[in-house]
């Protein structure tokens, strides 16, 4: 196994549960700021922090060969 190709075969193997997540946070974010008003700063902020978040947690999951099937 590629080391680089770690985040995309994790992000593959937990696909549906990637993009559920990925909602939610969406949401979370959407709900607990006014994004309409946030600085390109702060927007650049929580772009890093849900990206890295989503990254963890799903290269946590790869780790330990857990794959979630939610179907």
């Amino acid at each position: 196994m590629h080391p680089e190709l770690c985040l995309l075969e994790a992000t593959n193997r937990n696909g549906l549960t990637y993009f559920l997540l990925a909602n939610l946070l969406t949401g979370l974010v959407n709900i607990s700021m006014e994004t309409i008003f946030v600085g390109p700063i702060r927007a650049l902020q929580v772009l890093v922090i849900y990206m890295f978040v989503l990254s963890l947690v799903f290269a946590g999951l790869h780790v330990k060969n857990v794959t979630l099937r939610i179907w």
